[in-house]
């Protein structure tokens, strides 16, 4: 399984904790993230590894073939061609009938950045019931600095 802009890979760890996965890769641009990931892993007796770079050139300089690839909530960082260009990669990474699993955002096309932050953070205030105060303040705080899903190419 590879896992594509992992994170701290908390939430992945748990569920593959009652699968049987012989190995998992995850791609991050964060050192420190993949470092708490190592932890969250620690106990499995998989193979577990992290690929620190750009996932984007990772998956291009990677030589193995997966029977899963998963990406949550990272390939929106990349600009559409660029999104386009790595589902491709994936694609051509997967064994003849694997699974590729994206979960994501993306603007509307005539939506600004700043109409997709409120209407996103409407949505997280009112619709979210299941988080407190402050994880949804968290998630927000990281809407607004981090979370920019580009639309397409800029020259």
């Amino acid at each position: 399984m590879l896992d594509i802009g992992c994170g701290d890979a908390h939430q992945i760890s748990e569920q593959l904790k009652s699968l049987n996965v012989a190995a998992y890769t995850g791609y991050d641009l964060s050192e420190q993230a993949t470092q708490f990931a190592e932890q969250y892993f620690a106990g499995f007796e998989n193979i577990i590894a992290f690929q620190i770079g750009k996932m984007e050139d990772l998956i291009k300089e990677d030589q193995t073939t997966y029977n899963v690839i998963y990406s949550s909530f990272a390939i929106h960082h990349l600009i559409d061609d660029k999104k386009a260009e790595i589902i491709k990669d994936c694609y051509n990474k997967l064994f003849e009938g694997g699974l590729f699993i994206l979960i994501d955002i993306k603007r509307q096309p005539a939506q600004s950045i700043n109409d997709y932050k409120a209407s996103y953070t409407q949505w997280i205030n009112t619709d979210w019931y299941a988080l407190d105060k402050d994880e949804k303040n968290a998630i927000i705080d990281h809407l607004n600095t981090c979370d920019i899903p580009h639309l397409r190419y800029s020259s």
